[in-house]
């Protein structure tokens, strides 16, 4: 404990000796975003749940954008700390800004304001989304919805963002940002390329232009952007490809997480090559895997976790799609199926697999509706399905059949599993 105690008052400290001078060379800047930490983040504007594990971070004073001669006076006109952590859902910043003068919108421009780039593509391919909150809510306000600036319009959903004034000219602010805001599989398995810009405009006469602190070069064609790293998670994958002896790169099909060890602690869920694994050091057991039988055209598209037999350990469900043609090549067929996996001692099983889904591409798709409970799962019929009797196709034989005829649970309006004696038995609903 003291010696987080020690690690704090640095964090908060001036930390000169961590700082960048505007009349140093821009270079980027990486980050880490912390996975492990004991106090619960909670978006309120208040450093508290922060300040008793924060490791020191360097104050950013890298000018990207206006002069220093006309624009900028130093770190007491513009400049930050930034943090980062993570969970299950969402993706957390927190920021320490210095700002002599916090202006709202006036003259044209947007007032004071943060940015956070991220770039989902790569360096050669970028594919840059930027979510930006304004900081004049710090006046009244406090609660600053974060917004689309480019990737999206109006506010990003289920976005946070809260304000609190600084007592030396300044404000701190706490950002949340889901998942659901990146395209493809939640940042964290990999380095993401990553800025964050501090807007700043005094408007001290017309000669003045706004300012642009950054840990990144710049954020046009020509800057660099700086890279966010997940160590947790990327030691995670590295162990899990050494397991599954898959190439160094191979990115997971799909990710999740769930409290399958009944710690009550999310740990990370992984499909990578038609394999599901799980790994963590905090678990009774170092790796665990399943093939999960996945033919050539199949993958796994969704992870969900759930407490469905009552036991205080989750069970991990997972989505695969498999995606086939009509013997002429003239019907593209995608099935969906449902497996249940119940995690005990040192094993994997596979307790439930089901269809839940199919389509013919461009004419109709059936579809169940999916419902847990404690010791009993249901599927329903979605009550209009676009699917017709005269629709489907049977890739392998290119023959209409009714979907009555199809697996289950085509064949009834609803079926229904129960838990009896330890098994999962099907059941009438």
């Amino acid at each position: 404990m003291k010696k987080c105690v020690v690690v704090l008052i640095l964090s908060i400290s001036s930390l000169s000796s961590l700082s960048f001078a505007q009349d140093e060379e821009a270079s980027p800047i990486d980050y880490v975003c912390d996975g492990r930490y004991l106090t619960a983040v909670s978006v309120d504007g208040l450093q508290s749940d922060w300040e008793a594990e924060a490791q020191a971070t360097p104050r950013i004073t890298q000018l990207i954008e206006g002069e220093a001669e006309y624009d900028w006076t130093g770190g007491a006109d513009a400049s930050f700390k930034m943090w980062c952590r993570y969970d299950e859902e969402n993706l957390y910043f927190t920021l320490n800004v210095r700002d002599n003068v916090i202006v709202g919108p006036e003259h044209g421009h947007d007032g004071d304001r943060v940015e956070f780039w991220f770039n989902q593509g790569t360096a050669e391919n970028p594919d840059r989304i930027m979510i930006e909150v304004p900081a004049w809510p710090v006046h009244d306000l406090m609660t600053s919805p974060p917004v689309w600036g480019e990737g999206g319009r109006g506010e990003v959903s289920g976005a946070r963002g809260e304000l609190a004034p600084r007592p030396d000219r300044g404000y701190f602010l706490e950002v949340s940002i889901p998942y659901s805001a990146f395209s493809g599989n939640p940042p964290g398995f990999a380095p993401v390329q990553f800025a964050v810009v501090l807007r700043d405009w005094d408007y001290d006469g017309r000669r003045e232009h706004e300012v642009g602190i950054s840990n990144a070069t710049g954020v046009g064609r020509r800057g660099t952007l700086g890279t966010l790293h997940f160590t947790q998670l990327e030691d995670t994958l590295t162990t899990i490809r050494t397991h599954l002896h898959a190439e160094a790169d191979q990115v997971p099909d799909v990710v999740g997480w769930g409290n399958y060890a009944g710690d009550n602690h999310l740990d990370q869920i992984i499909v990578l090559n038609g394999t599901l694994a799980l790994f963590g050091s905090n678990l009774p057991y170092s790796f665990l895997s399943m093939d999960l039988g996945l033919t050539s055209d199949a993958r796994a598209v969704r992870i969900e976790a759930h407490d469905i037999d009552g036991d205080n350990f989750d069970e991990i469900i997972v989505v695969t799609e498999r995606r086939r043609e009509s013997v002429e090549h003239d019907n593209i067929m995608l099935q969906s199926y449902l497996s249940i996996f119940d995690v005990e001692g040192e094993s994997i099983s596979r307790v439930i697999y089901q269809e839940i889904a199919n389509e013919v591409v461009g004419i109709g798709r059936i579809e169940a509706e999916i419902s847990y409970e404690t010791g009993r799962i249901e599927l329903e019929v979605a009550r209009r399905p676009t699917l017709d009797e005269d629709d489907w196709y049977d890739v392998d034989g290119g023959l209409e059949r009714r979907y009555r005829q199809m697996p289950l649970p085509w064949r009834h309006e609803e079926i229904a599993y129960r838990l009896e004696n330890g098994n999962w038995i099907s059941v009438d609903p």
